[in-house]
Parts: C-alpha cells; structure tokens; sequence
C-alpha cells in the first residue's frame, strides 16, 4: 500500500495535531518545534500558521514572537518584518518611537518611521555640452580669428 504525505511527512503530521486545538501554548510549541527543525519547510505551512495566528491569537506577544523568529529562520524576512511590527503596536512602542509631525507610510510602525531616507538611486552626472561644428577652414566655429 502506497504511503501518503500526511503519513510519511512528521511536518505535516504536527502541524495536523496542532490544527486540533490551535491554543496559545500548542501554537508556540508548534513554532519552536518548526523553528529547529532542519528538514525543509514549505513556505505554504508557514503562512498557514500565520494565517491562523492573526485569526486566533492577535494580541498574544508571545505567540507573536514565536511566529515572528519562525519566520525569521526560515527566511521570511517580510512577513517576519510585520509581524514585529505587530508586536511594537500591541505594545504601544510605535507612536513613542516617531517623530512628531512626521508622516509615515503606515500609523504607529516603529520600523518605518526610523528607517533612514535614502535617495531611490544616485543622482545623475551633469549635462554634457554639444560638440563643437567644424567650419570650412577645418576649425571649429566658435574659435576666435587668429592673431597677427
């Protein structure tokens, strides 16, 4: 009889477990256990976890933390990115750390707001001037007349 995934891979036979009862503790377990695990992990079960996280478990920091360093480690650095934002809200970090009178691109993102401003590309060297048109004589045409 052939073996299917679900019952050949330990990765998805945890996280069929931790579906069952999605508390705060299984589901930081949940994220440690995946964290160290060295086998590969789809980038599918991941947004699955967090999916289910912000459904769940929104202003749980330490449920956030572990899905953050989850993904974290297994490469996620943008979904990662907005979940420590999340975390910084849920604290009331953000509105402390930005500068009166400064517009954001989101209210109350700490790791926007100090983000250094950098120019988009380097500014472009200046203008050439226009090559200069020969004359008749062979010189070129905005030359003085010679001298006697």
């Amino acid at each position: 009889m052939p073996v299917s995934r679900r019952d050949a891979d330990p990765i998805l036979q945890r996280m069929i477990e931790w579906r069952k009862d999605p508390t705060a503790e299984a589901t930081v377990k949940l994220c440690e256990t995946l964290r160290a695990e060295r086998a590969p992990i789809a980038r599918e079960e991941v947004a699955y976890i967090s999916t289910t996280v912000a459904r769940l478990h929104r202003g749980n920091l330490e449920v956030l933390r572990s899905l953050g360093l989850l993904q974290l480690a297994r490469g996620l650095i943008d979904e990662a990115r907005v979940t420590f934002v999340r975390i910084a809200d849920a604290r009331g970090l953000g509105r402390r750390v930005n500068p009166p009178g400064k517009k954001v691109a989101r209210p109350g993102s700490a790791l926007i707001a100090t983000a250094p401003n950098k120019p988009a590309r380097p500014p472009l060297p200046p203008p050439r001037p226009p090559p200069r048109k020969a004359s008749r004589s062979g010189r070129s045409s905005d030359s003085s007349p010679p001298s006697r």
